[in-house]
């Protein structure tokens, strides 16, 4: 059958229909109802799809189809766009739910750790800026509380203030800052510790209370000073001694040096039992075998039982004996000075030229004594019991040692100092060696401290 082509008027969508004198008919694309009569246009209806009714004489072309689909296509990216537009809605609106939430929990019980996890969850949240004020405000009452207990313990050190004034603050950070200043300067101003007010002096150094902490400053050096010479009066120490101690304490009253540096120089020259002449080890063999006689005891001759070697075993341990000067001078100082401002360090390097100072030399020698141009050595007699028991067992014997002193006690910026030399010997006996080299190891460090026992009697500490 014949066909006439008909454009749609509304969308303009070409159509093939049969040559009939009337036909009526559906726009499948806009659904436009035609009527054609005699090949032309009678004018156009619109209605539903469901109740237009297309001749089964009309056809669609492939073009047809393909514009169908593609309108489809648009359809369902439309209906893609508002759905996803209704889940990110919905999925905001549930983000804003929850942040709700948690602001409600918040202002329920406020808590730093909350506050700083809910502003971590809601960066740009609605809620930033007066949960910082918060935050900040907690901060603020804890430093407040530290400080209020800090002024009324002394002795706090205001730890927990510094740490809440480290915190990142946005609101209160003068305020915090100066609180914490005023909580170190009480606790600084009623104690009598140089240290609590170091820490005031290094953390603010151009703080608003420095010239209050000089005053406090030389309210303790007074005091120490006071201390030192009543001690010296009751113990008669010389006036050049007592003047040297003077220029000490005014050095570092002046400086805020309280530092005594101490260096120790150790050498010896020590022989051992086979070393000596065969006419010293023969006298030393005669008193023995009369001391066995007048004392009733049957000890060996060194010659047969000699003693263990000492140059090797002192030169092993001769570190420690040095770092014993260090502690008994500290010790010393501390039960001189309340407070004690001084603190002794031991420094093998050359001494500062702008620090107190004390150098000590010592030479390490063999205990001797001399009779008829012989020089023999010192013995001692080791046993297995101390000297309390009636029938002390004898182990072996020991060489004694001997210490030759040189001492220098130096103040910058000073023309007092002390410089003298003595000798010094280690005690007489020695008790709880659990080996036979610690006896050697026992007499030197007893000399060294025996010797500075000595120094520090002499200086009036």
């Amino acid at each position: 059958m014949k066909k006439h082509k008909v454009p749609c008027p509304k969308c303009n969508f070409q159509l093939q229909v049969d040559a009939q004198p009337y036909i009526r008919f559906q726009c499948p694309v806009c659904s436009t109802i035609l009527e054609l009569e005699n090949g032309k246009l009678k004018g156009d209806k619109t209605s539903s799809k469901e109740n237009a009714v297309l001749p089964k004489s009309a056809t669609v072309p492939e073009a047809t189809s393909s514009m169908f689909t593609g309108n489809l296509a648009k359809v369902s990216m439309l209906i893609c766009g508002i759905f996803l537009i209704i889940l990110v809605t919905m999925i905001y609106m549930n983000w804003l739910n929850l942040e709700d939430e948690s602001y409600t929990r918040i202002m329920a019980n406020p808590k730093v750790t909350k506050i700083e996890e809910h502003l971590k969850n809601y960066s740009n949240g609605k809620y930033g800026d007066e949960l910082r004020f918060i935050k900040d405000s907690l901060y603020y009452n804890m430093a407040m509380n530290e400080y209020d207990a800090g002024v009324a313990w002394v002795t706090s050190r205001c730890e927990r203030l510094d740490e809440a004034s480290q915190k990142v603050v946005h609101y209160r950070k003068d305020e915090m800052e100066t609180i914490c200043e005023d909580c170190y300067f009480k606790v600084a101003s009623n104690t009598s510790d140089f240290n609590t007010i170091s820490i005031y002096e290094s953390r603010y150094p151009e703080g608003r209370y420095m010239d209050s902490i000089d005053l406090v400053k030389n309210r303790l050096w007074d005091r120490i000073e006071e201390q030192y010479l009543a001690r010296s009066k009751r113990n008669n120490i010389p006036n050049d001694r007592v003047d040297f101690v003077k220029s000490l304490l005014e050095h570092s009253r002046r400086t805020g040096s309280r530092t005594i540096e101490v260096s120790v120089l150790s050498r010896w020259n020590l022989k051992d039992w086979e070393n000596y002449s065969q006419e010293a080890k023969d006298y030393v063999d005669a008193m023995i075998q009369v001391s066995n006689v007048l004392e009733n005891v049957s000890h060996p001759l060194p010659s047969a039982n000699p003693p263990p070697g000492i140059s090797r075993a002192i030169g092993s341990n001769i570190q420690f004996a040095e770092n014993g000067i260090v502690n008994i001078l500290q010790r010393r100082l501390d039960s001189l000075f309340v407070p004690n401002p001084f603190k002794a360090v031991r420094k093998d390097q050359p001494l500062s030229q702008d620090t107190a100072g004390i150098v000590v030399e010592c030479e390490i020698l063999n205990l001797e004594e001399s009779t008829d141009d012989i020089s023999y050595p010192v013995l001692y007699i080791r046993t297995n019991s101390d000297d309390d028991d009636d029938s002390p067992i004898f182990q072996r014997y020991v060489l004694g040692i001997s210490m030759d002193w040189d001492f220098q006690f130096k103040v910058p910026d000073s023309s007092e100092g002390i410089t003298f030399s003595s000798t010094s010997k280690p005690d007489d006996s020695f008790s709880n060696l659990s080996r036979g080299s610690m006896v050697y190891n026992m007499m030197v460090r007893s000399a060294y401290e025996n010797y500075m026992e000595e120094i520090s009697d002499d200086l009036g500490f």
